[in-house]
């Protein structure tokens, strides 16, 4: 199961899911940049659509992978990230 939280305000959106880990190894794609969030490697993209830019960053921790994505830079995701409790 996947707990997920919608923050908006009039302009911009952030989705933040908490689930269960998942068996897939991110650093072997290539859609996704490695970034450093604490202690932790998650992995960073963005794609276009509707003419906005979305970002998503993958957080995989030991029991649990968190994902967010929304109208955020790289810099403000991975600040967010780093207030995750990513054990």
């Amino acid at each position: 199961h996947a707990i997920t939280l919608r923050y908006a305000d009039d302009e911009d959106s952030l989705h933040v899911s908490k689930r269960p880990a998942i068996d897939y190894d991110y650093g072997e794609s290539d859609r996704y940049e490695a970034v450093t969030v604490g202690n932790h490697t998650a992995y960073y993209t963005e794609f276009e659509y509707n003419e906005t830019t979305t970002s998503v960053l993958v957080l995989p921790c030991a029991d649990t992978t968190y994902s967010l994505f929304g109208d955020l830079s790289r810099e403000e995701s991975v600040d967010v990230a780093e207030s995750l409790a990513c054990e």
